[in-house]
């Protein structure tokens, strides 16, 4: 009785947990399977980042379709392509009256096209949450994209334009200046000759080690600025 006594006094005070190793294995275990899923998660945000800047890009022309309708005001859109160095931006600015020839100053100057203390709506690819991907426009210009299951994606046009700078004037039209920023001439797109049938073309890639890698996105915008994205 004594000896059954002393067995279960013994056993009712025996220290319980976790042994050093056993903390060191689950330690280890967790360290593994980080590694293993933390390419996956960055790859999975980087193609996120690259996903939200074509969404960024249709909601631009959305905007300024819609102002432009409703408040009976013309926008101005101001597309700067820059390189894989240098990434450009898109900049919308809404003019002071009902013409595509008045808008403020910094609407009318390239080297302040991106200030955004007079712009409506902005998307900068020259900041670190897209600089820290790689991400760059790869196309920009006028042209036609069609896409054939077994033929594969065809891309027709000048699509390597430096900058863009366009006008939904308050009737809804889309037009292009053909002359300088602050001496304006606007040409109403699809109105014959080399812009006949064409669309404007703005495609984003991403770059790592030096080369274009992932799906590139395609927005397309056609006449009155009705925009969409092409895969």
């Amino acid at each position: 009785m004594k000896r059954e006594a002393k067995k279960e006094q013994a056993t009712a005070w025996r220290p319980t947990g976790y042994t050093l190793v056993e903390l060191m294995i689950v330690v280890l275990i967790i360290g593994i399977m980080s590694a293993i899923a933390a390419p996956a998660l960055m790859e999975s945000r980087k193609r996120s980042t690259l996903g939200s800047v074509p969404r960024q890009t249709l909601s631009i022309f959305e905007t300024a379709r819609a102002r432009s309708l409703m408040r009976n005001a013309a926008m101005r859109i101001i597309i700067t392509r820059g390189d894989t160095t240098v990434p450009g931006n898109i900049v919308l600015h809404e003019s002071l009256n009902t013409s595509c020839n008045f808008f403020p100053r910094s609407a009318t100057d390239i080297d302040r096209g991106a200030e955004t203390r007079w712009a409506i709506m902005t998307m900068d690819l020259n900041t670190s949450r897209y600089t820290n991907v790689g991400i760059h426009m790869s196309l920009m210009g006028f042209g036609t994209v069609k896409y054939d299951p077994s033929a594969g994606r065809t891309l027709t046009g000048t699509l390597t334009t430096p900058y863009l700078d366009l006008c939904l004037n308050r009737r809804g039209l889309l037009l292009e200046n053909t002359s300088t920023f602050t001496n304006p001439d606007w040409l109403r797109i699809n109105s014959g000759g080399l812009l006949q049938d064409n669309q404007v073309v703005i495609g984003f890639q991403r770059r790592e080690d030096g080369l274009d890698v992932g799906v590139e996105r395609i927005v397309l915008v056609k006449q009155g600025a009705v925009a969409r994205i092409m895969r």
